[in-house]
C-alpha cells in the first residue's frame, strides 16, 4: 500500500512540474508575444509563435558559441598538455640546442628556452607552409630564433607578477630593438599564443620573477 501511495505522489509531483513547467513557458511566449504585437503588426497567436521560434534560434546560436568557446578551451587544454607531459624525447626541438657554451651544462634558462621553444614549434608547425617555412627543419630554426627575444624580453622584466605574458607589441619592439625585421602577423601571433600557453605553469613563473636563469638544473 505504500508502495502505491508513494508512486501516486511521484507521477502528482512529475505532473504538476510539468504542468508548471507548461504553464511558464507559455506565459513567456504569451509575454513576448504581446511584445512582437505591439511591434509588427500580427494576431497574438502569430506573435506568440515568432517569439517561440526566436527563442529557440537564440537558444541554438548560444548553444553553438558555448560549444565553440569550450573547443577553443580544450584545444589549448590539449596544446599546454602536448607540452608538459610529452616525454623530452618525443619533442623535436632537442634540450641540447639550448646548452650553456661557456660550461658545457644545463641551467634553468636552458630548459625555460627548450620548453618555450618546443611550444612555439608546436603552433608554427600547425600553420599553412609559406615561403621560407617550408620543412620541419625551417620551423625547428624559425622556432629557435623568435625564442630569442621572448626570453630576452622576460630577462628584462622587473615587476614580479602572478601571471606572466608576452604581447606581440613587446615582440616586435623587440625584435627591431635586436636589429631584425619583423615576421608575419600570423608567424608573431602564433609565437605569442604558444609562449604564453607555455608561461602559464608556476614553474615558470617563479623562474622569471625570481630571475633563476643561471641555477643549474641539478640544484636543490
Amino acid at each position: 500500500m505504500k508502495i502505491i501511495i508513494g508512486g501516486l505522489i511521484i507521477a502528482i509531483l512529475v505532473i504538476a512540474g510539468f504542468g508548471v513547467g507548461t504553464a511558464v513557458v507559455l506565459g513567456v511566449a504569451y509575454g513576448f508575444g504581446w511584445l512582437v504585437t505591439q511591434i509588427i503588426e500580427v494576431t497574438l497567436f502569430e506573435g506568440m509563435i515568432l517569439a517561440m521560434a526566436a527563442s529557440l534560434i537564440f537558444s541554438m546560436l548560444l548553444s553553438r558559441i558555448i560549444e565553440i568557446m569550450a573547443a577553443d578551451v580544450d584545444a589549448d587544454d590539449a596544446a599546454l598538455d602536448s607540452i608538459w607531459e610529452r616525454p623530452f624525447n618525443d619533442n623535436k626541438i632537442p634540450l641540447e640546442r639550448f646548452e650553456v657554451e661557456e660550461t658545457g651544462s644545463f641551467n634553468e634558462e636552458s630548459l625555460f628556452r627548450y620548453h618555450v621553444a618546443n611550444a612555439v614549434f608546436d603552433g608554427l608547425d600547425n600553420l599553412p607552409r609559406s615561403v621560407g617555412m617550408n620543412s620541419e627543419q625551417q620551423i625547428i630554426e624559425l622556432a629557435v630564433r623568435l625564442t630569442d627575444p621572448m626570453v630576452n624580453i622576460l630577462k628584462r622584466r622587473k615587476k614580479k607578477v602572478s601571471v606572466v605574458t608576452i604581447s606581440k607589441a613587446a615582440l616586435i619592439k623587440e625584435l627591431r630593438r635586436e636589429g631584425l625585421r619583423p615576421y608575419d602577423d600570423d608567424i608573431l601571433e602564433t609565437a605569442v599564443e604558444y609562449t604564453n600557453l607555455a608561461l602559464d605553469n608556476l614553474d615558470m613563473v617563479e623562474l622569471v620573477n625570481g630571475k633563476l636563469w643561471h641555477m643549474p638544473l641539478d640544484a636543490d
